[in-house]
């Protein structure tokens, strides 16, 4: 790496720019959740309890897909990213559930290689389960969610990877 950058073909990372892009984001998704909050005001997150269990809720996946996501080719697919969403949905109702699905597919898919992509397929495959769960009466609700979401899911991958060629599926799957 040394003789790499001494001889000019590679250019080290500068931590600076990555922490104030990633800064930037989170202010923005910050301003997106209370402007939310504000004009919505949903009732079933406003208590104190709630918004706990929604911050955390919100920090274990995020956290469990910062780690196992990142410099993988298959793991990022099958994360379980829209099972946050329909949590959401289920406890508080499904426009929480899409807002926090919106922002956490946005904050998963940040920094990875296939950022864009990545962000599309959580954030359609997030939307499509909840809105097929519906209000979460019955299990088949559940069944019927993700079906909506394996179907999404697999349109993704067929729009964005199918036509990539130089796709490698075995390289970094564990």
């Amino acid at each position: 790496m040394e003789a790499l950058t001494a001889l000019g073909l590679i250019q080290p990372k500068d931590p600076l720019y990555s922490l104030l892009g990633a800064a930037a984001l989170v202010l923005l998704l910050a301003f997106f959740t209370a402007l939310y909050f504000s004009v919505h005001q949903p009732a079933t997150v406003s208590d104190l309890r709630s918004m706990l269990l929604l911050g955390m809720l919100f920090v274990i996946f995020l956290y469990g897909a910062r780690v196992s996501i990142p410099n993988r080719t298959v793991i990022p697919y099958l994360f379980p990213l829209p099972a946050f969403a329909l949590l959401i949905a289920a406890l508080f109702g499904m426009e929480p559930g899409m807002v926090f699905g919106l922002l956490m597919s946005i904050l998963c898919a940040y920094g990875t290689p296939d950022g864009l992509g990545l962000a599309s397929y959580y954030t359609l495959s997030c939307l499509c389960g909840v809105l097929a769960m519906g209000q979460a009466r019955r299990i088949a609700q559940f069944l019927y969610a993700a079906l909506a979401i394996a179907v999404a899911g697999a349109a993704m991958i067929a729009a964005y990877r199918l036509p990539s060629t130089d796709t490698d599926w075995i390289a970094r799957l564990l």
